[in-house]
């Protein structure tokens, strides 16, 4: 798992299947190992802690796992 472009890019040439932070959070949602509040908060956390995330992306997970 990565988040993390050159290293995501490497592990791809290396026939490395890489996941990223939205494919997590959503495992965890549709695994019921999070609520999706829980979700909400941790993107919330993410976002005041300038990650750089496709933050549209991020509102669209959140709206279709509700």
């Amino acid at each position: 798992m990565s988040g993390d472009k050159r290293l995501r890019k490497a592990a791809e040439n290396e026939g490395v299947i890489v996941k990223g932070t939205l494919w997590l959070v959503n495992e965890l949602v549709t695994q019921n190992i999070i609520s999706i509040s829980k979700a909400q908060e941790a993107f919330g956390r993410m976002q005041a802690a300038d990650r750089r995330l496709p933050w549209d992306k991020v509102n669209l997970l959140l709206k279709n796992l509700e």
